[in-house]
């Protein structure tokens, strides 16, 4: 799963996804696919693909619930791997 994948389905679903950086800086893809890290002030010095790569958990912020919950990488790829499942399903019809 790459950092791309995650912004579709953080679109398609309206959830942020949020990650720790090997800094120790959070890291959101926003509702709208924008990654953003609040705390940084200038430009990274890191390549947010490996960032996001190098994760292991991660924060989901879903529109409908209130609060947040932690998964692994392997509970996200499956969750993106739903929901383009669904996607692709409200295509065909």
């Amino acid at each position: 799963m790459k950092l791309n994948d995650a912004r579709k389905q953080a679109i398609r679903r309206q959830t942020k996804i949020g990650f720790r950086l090997s800094g120790g800086a959070e890291c959101w893809i926003e509702r709208d696919g924008i990654t953003r890290v609040p705390s940084l002030k200038s430009p990274p010095g890191f390549n947010l693909e490996e960032e996001f790569a190098g994760a292991q958990e991660f924060r989901l912020a879903e529109a409908q619930r209130e609060g947040s919950r932690m998964v692994t990488r392997a509970e996200l790829e499956q969750w993106c791997s739903a929901v383009a499942m669904e996607a692709e399903h409200e295509e065909e019809h």
